[in-house]
């Protein structure tokens, strides 16, 4: 049995017990076909949601394209949770000026939260490696 009309939606999902390094990559890999990957690197400003934009001219449509893009990789880093540690962390980063979510500032807080973790372990690992030859 088919359902006619409906639509499927892929996402790289996320769990804080997955490793964040690799996860991170493939989020960006799939944000670059998305075309959202400028917003999460911060290479486009998004505008507050209450600034006017003037589509008339080419800086308001640039900008309008840098806002769509935002909530779509804002909704992207929102279904791809898959725990509530990291749900907590992209729903931290609505605010006022933009209550569709940043998602840059999502990003940058799951970076935080997850990938310092890791590069300790690894560098504890090399340190009781190198104890342990000395």
């Amino acid at each position: 049995m088919s359902n006619l009309g409906a639509k499927t939606i892929r996402v790289v999902s996320f769990s804080s017990k997955e490793d964040y390094w690799k996860w991170s990559w493939t989020f960006l890999a799939t944000a670059k076909v998305r075309k959202y990957k400028d917003v999460l690197l911060g290479k486009e400003v998004v505008p507050a949601q209450n600034k006017v934009l003037d589509m008339a001219t080419d800086s308001g449509k640039k900008t309008m394209k840098a806002r769509d893009a935002n909530e779509s990789a804002f909704a992207d880093l929102t279904l791809l949770c898959q725990d509530d540690v990291s749900f907590g962390i992209v729903t931290n980063s609505i605010m006022d000026e933009l209550p569709v979510g940043g998602a840059r500032l999502a990003r940058e807080s799951l970076k935080g939260e997850f990938l310092p973790t890791r590069l300790l372990r690894r560098f504890t690992k090399i340190i009781l490696w190198i104890d342990f030859l000395v």
